[in-house]
C-alpha cells in the first residue's frame, strides 16, 4: 500500500470520526453543513466509509512506531487448583501452562534486556546532543 492511498485512507477515518463526535450524519456534506435525506446511494457511500475504519485502525497499528521503546509484557502466571482432585486431573494443561510461562519469562526478560539497551543508547544520544546544544548556547 503506497502512501497516498495510507494518507486518503488516514483522511476518511478522520472525517468520519469528527462526523460521529459531533453527531453529525455521515451523509452530510460538512462543507454545506445541510442534512440531506438520505438515499440508497448516500447510504452505499457511508457503508463503504464505515468499512475502512478497522482497515485504516489495523493500518495505523501495523505501521505506527512508538514514540518510546518495545512494551515488554508479562506472562501470566499458571494457575494450580487448590482442590487436589482437579490437580490430578488437568495435570497435563498445569503442567503445559508451567511451561509456556518458563518459555514467556525468559522471551520476557530478553525484551527488557533489548528495551534496556535501547533506552541507554537513546539515553547517550540525548546526553550528546544536551552537550552539543549548551556548547551552541554558550557561544
Amino acid at each position: 500500500m503506497d502512501n497516498s492511498t495510507i494518507r486518503k485512507y488516514t483522511i476518511v477515518t478522520q472525517d468520519i470520526f469528527l462526523r460521529v463526535s459531533h453527531d453529525v450524519p455521515l451523509w452530510t456534506d460538512l462543507s454545506k453543513r445541510n442534512t440531506t435525506s438520505l438515499s440508497l446511494e448516500d447510504s452505499c457511500q457511508e457503508m463503504k466509509l464505515m468499512q475502512l475504519i478497522p482497515q485504516v485502525i489495523l493500518l495505523i497499528g501495523t505501521l505506527a512506531h512508538p514514540a518510546s521503546g518495545e512494551t515488554c509484557l508479562t506472562p501470566q502466571q499458571p494457575f494450580v487448583p487448590s482442590d487436589p482432585v482437579a490437580v490430578f486431573e488437568y495435570a497435563d494443561l498445569i503442567r503445559r501452562d508451567f511451561e509456556d510461562y518458563i518459555r514467556d519469562i525468559q522471551d520476557y526478560f530478553r525484551c527488557l534486556e533489548l528495551e534496556r539497551d535501547r533506552a541507554f543508547r537513546e539515553a547517550t544520544e540525548v546526553t550528546e546532543e544536551y552537550e552539543t546544544f549548551l556548547r551552541r548556547v554558550e557561544r
